[in-house]
């Protein structure tokens, strides 16, 4: 993570970058289209995920939610569209696809959920991904149609607050879907 944070400074101020297929893309988009402070945002959140430690609470469990998931769309649909300008826009897609990942497992719970039986967890997690989808739903209202590709993933978040093993083609139908009628 440290090596990622030094080669997108040495991008920011000019100098030469490693010679990495990802960074050198990014490299080229860093600035006013891909912000380098969101990249750090994305970094840091992932060092703390490395370190072991699970958030204490779901505040903090949030805010690495914004850090990652939020911070990711938010780069990769100002990629794809430079002039959009409203980032609230994804708060809520992207706490939507964020929370998918908790349930999925691919990221600790919170230190005070440690009593809490997974029948518990499952039902809480699966509240909070249908609350923030039926805010995205309402944010992503007037979003770039251009820029959708970015949040079109989330679209998949219910099913796995369900639970569900989704197979490939089923993934590939359902982010097409939320592509063709830009709605997650």
């Amino acid at each position: 993570m440290a090596w990622w944070l030094e080669e997108i400074e040495h991008a920011v101020r000019g100098g030469p970058v490693a010679a990495n297929p990802i960074l050198r893309v990014l490299a080229s988009k860093v600035g006013a289209a891909l912000p380098v402070r969101t990249l750090e945002r994305i970094i840091e959140a992932r060092r703390l995920v490395l370190g072991g430690a699970p958030p204490a609470d779901e505040a903090a469990l949030v805010a690495f939610i914004d850090y990652t998931a939020g911070a990711a769309m938010t780069a990769a649909a100002m990629l794809l569209e430079p002039d959009w300008t409203d980032k609230t826009q994804l708060l809520h897609t992207a706490r939507a696809w964020g929370w998918a990942q908790v349930a999925r497992g691919g990221t600790p719970h919170p230190g005070e959920w440690a009593d809490a039986s997974p029948r518990e967890i499952s039902g809480h997690i699966a509240h909070r991904i249908t609350g923030a989808l039926k805010l995205a739903r309402g944010e992503l209202q007037g979003f770039p149609t251009s820029a959708f590709p970015a949040v079109a993933h989330a679209a998949l978040a219910k099913r796995y607050s369900q639970g569900a093993a989704l197979s490939e083609l089923e993934k590939r139908i359902r982010v097409t879907l939320a592509v063709l009628l830009g709605r997650v």
